[in-house]
């Protein structure tokens, strides 16, 4: 197995090691340049950031054409195979690598932040009919999961859980947001 083939994706700092060159960690963090942006560089790109002896320009640059013979390589054997676990593993993973890449503590958090606000304000039907001991409590709460996700669910779920209309409404409110959404997707 090619030494490049161990290297963990989320760190470029293993990958120069193993070209021998970790001197150049530093330049390639405090010029932002992560692993997923390495195979994208240029010997230009590799000067302009300081790199300036040929030599090792030129082994940082084989190193790139053996990442991008692998990736190629996994792209054939994944298309022989006809499936798409190669897809899910890099593009997924390099995806979350790179955004995890430009977002700092702050910002994760913010984001953690953000998504349990957004999963607050999707769940209120069901966080009212519980907090009212709703009769159909346990009937809204998988409404709101799976149908909630339409305005017309979510607001016909809220409505029903604060008593403002019956059950046969809400249900017919509910069932009516569905089939236009299933409607919607048939048509698109």
């Amino acid at each position: 197995m090619n030494e490049v083939e161990k290297i963990d994706i989320n760190d470029i700092g293993q990958w120069l090691s193993s070209l021998g060159l970790s001197q150049y960690e530093e330049t390639f963090k405090s010029n932002g340049i992560n692993f997923s942006q390495v195979d994208s560089l240029t010997n230009e790109d590799l000067s302009s950031i300081g790199i300036d002896a040929l030599g090792h320009r030129k082994i940082i640059m084989d190193g790139i054409n053996d990442l991008n013979q692998i990736k190629d390589n996994e792209i054939a054997n994944v298309l022989k195979e006809g499936s798409n676990k190669f897809i899910k593993r890099y593009f997924i993973t390099t995806g979350i690598v790179t955004l995890l890449g430009f977002l700092d503590s702050a910002d994760m958090a913010g984001m953690f932040l953000m998504c349990l606000v957004l999963l607050f304000v999707y769940m209120v039907p069901s966080i009212v009919a519980f907090r009212k001991g709703h009769k159909y409590k346990w009937a809204i709460l998988p409404l709101n999961i799976f149908l909630g996700y339409t305005i017309i669910g979510w607001g016909a779920l809220l409505l029903w859980a604060n008593k403002v209309i019956s059950g046969t409404a809400a249900a017919a409110a509910v069932a009516a947001a569905a089939a236009a959404d299933k409607y919607q997707n048939k048509q698109g």
